[in-house]
C-alpha cells in the first residue's frame, strides 16, 4: 500500500488534472447554455489551466519523496561500502636506504620504529634522499651517494641522481 508512495502521489496529480480539467469544462458548457451569458467561457478557459498549475505541486512533492528515497538508499549503500573499507591515515615509510654497496631500496626495518627524518635528528652523517619509484609510485628513500638503484617492489632500476 505504502511501497513507491512518491510514484502514487504522481499518478494522483496527473489524475486529478484531468477530472478537474474535465469537470471544469462540463460545468462551464452547462452554464454556458443554460444562462447565455460570457461568464462560463472564463470558467472553460482558465478551469483546465488552474488545475495544470494545482497539479504541479502535488506532482513536486511526489517527486521530492521519489528523490528523498533515491538519496537514501545510495546514502546506506555508501555508508555500507566506506565502513568496510577502511584505509589508515598514519604514514609509514615502507623501505630505508641500503648502504652496504649494492644500492637497492630495502624495506623499513620494524626493530627501529623510527622514521628517516627521525634518523637524521640522531645521527646527522646520513641524509636521505626521498622519491616515488616510477614504476609501482612506492615512495623509497635513498642514501645520498646512491645514483642508480633498484626498487625492491617491483625491481625496476631507478636513476637516483
Amino acid at each position: 500500500m505504502y511501497d513507491d508512495i512518491g510514484g502514487k502521489i504522481k499518478s494522483f496529480a496527473k489524475g486529478s488534472f484531468y477530472v478537474e480539467a474535465i469537470a471544469s469544462v462540463l460545468a462551464g458548457l452547462f452554464f454556458l447554455v443554460e444562462s447565455e451569458e460570457i461568464w462560463p467561457l472564463f470558467l472553460i478557459i482558465c478551469g483546465p489551466i488552474a488545475a495544470w498549475v494545482m497539479s504541479w505541486f502535488i506532482y513536486g512533492y511526489g517527486e521530492i519523496i521519489d528523490r528523498l528515497g533515491y538519496i537514501s538508499d545510495n546514502t546506506e549503500q555508501s555508508i555500507n561500502t566506506s565502513s568496510k573499507s577502511k584505509v589508515s591515515s598514519t604514514f609509514e615509510p615502507k623501505c630505508t636506504v641500503n648502504t652496504e654497496g649494492n644500492h637497492s631500496a630495502m624495506p623499513k626495518e620494524d626493530s627501529e620504529n623510527k622514521k628517516p627524518a627521525e634518523q637524521n635528528k640522531t645521527n646527522t652523517k646520513e641524509k636521505y634522499l626521498v622519491m616515488n619509484c616510477p614504476g609501482c609510485g612506492e615512495k623509497l628513500y635513498f642514501d645520498e651517494e646512491v645514483e642508480k638503484a633498484e626498487c625492491p617492489y617491483c625491481g625496476r632500476n631507478i636513476q637516483v641522481k
